[in-house]
């Protein structure tokens, strides 16, 4: 009987604490929001645990599929919430520690799909403006030999692919792959990815990798990263797990 007690009191707390605990994330959560949502969600995970106004989001999942993506036709909140998670997404570059780094970093994420930046649509050249640019202001090296390695390889490294990816991605599902899903379905997705950032990224295979990922990616915090550290480690890779991303 005295067992029987004990376990039973164990349980409650443990149920009490597990209530405090999501409590408390939910709260935290809630701070980094651009525009809050209240409905209840079916699949509450989205890229970067950040989430957009659910108007804001459904009028990026409906856009056109077709088309490359240009931040430049978003409205201002949206423009911010890409902002949010392009920041956030910059914490997996290797050398990036502190705000600061990530903002100056953030630009040149955002400038890939931004029609008015010198480097639309040229990852590689945003990454190598990133670098003199943070070498510059605070002295750090995050690409090694960035130079010749462009020069030979077109290298990409896992952690700014990841970056750009969870940007493209949260323009083409509003920042929750579920919801897109759920609305437009799993083929609908891979078929965007592959018109929408294939222009941006120019790497033919992205969409066989999205498409052997299956929903796999709906339940990860950070997909870009993932889908780039796959991408790494795939036989379509040049030289697999390096960090870097062989262009051609």
């Amino acid at each position: 009987m005295k067992f029987l007690k004990i376990t039973s009191l164990t349980i409650a707390m443990l149920t009490l604490l597990s209530i405090v605990v999501t409590t408390t994330s939910t709260v935290h959560a809630a701070e980094n929001v651009i525009s809050i949502d209240n409905s209840v969600s079916d699949n509450p995970n989205t890229i970067m645990g950040l989430k957009l106004d659910i108007i804001e989001q459904n009028n990026l999942i409906e856009f056109d599929d077709s088309e490359d993506i240009d931040i430049q036709n978003l409205s201002q909140n949206q423009k911010n919430f890409i902002l949010q998670v392009a920041t956030k997404s910059t914490e997996q570059i290797d050398g990036i520690e502190t705000v600061e780094q990530q903002a100056v970093a953030a630009e040149y994420i955002l400038g890939v799909f931004d029609s008015n930046s010198d480097y639309y649509q040229n990852p590689l050249k945003a990454q190598s403006e990133m670098q003199n640019r943070l070498k510059e202001e605070f002295g750090i090296q995050i690409l090694p030999n960035l130079n010749s390695m462009l020069k030979s390889h077109g290298l990409l490294s896992v952690g700014v692919l990841g970056a750009i990816i969870n940007t493209g991605l949260s323009v083409i599902t509003g920042g929750s792959i579920s919801a897109y899903v759920k609305k437009k379905g799993w083929n609908a997705l891979v078929n965007a990815l592959q018109s929408r950032l294939m222009t941006t990224l120019k790497f033919k295979q992205l969409g066989k990798i999205i498409g052997g990922l299956s929903g796999t990616i709906m339940k990860i915090l950070d997909p870009g990263t993932f889908i780039a550290e796959q991408i790494d480690n795939s036989r379509f890779d040049k030289i697999r797990g390096n960090g870097w991303i062989e262009l051609w």
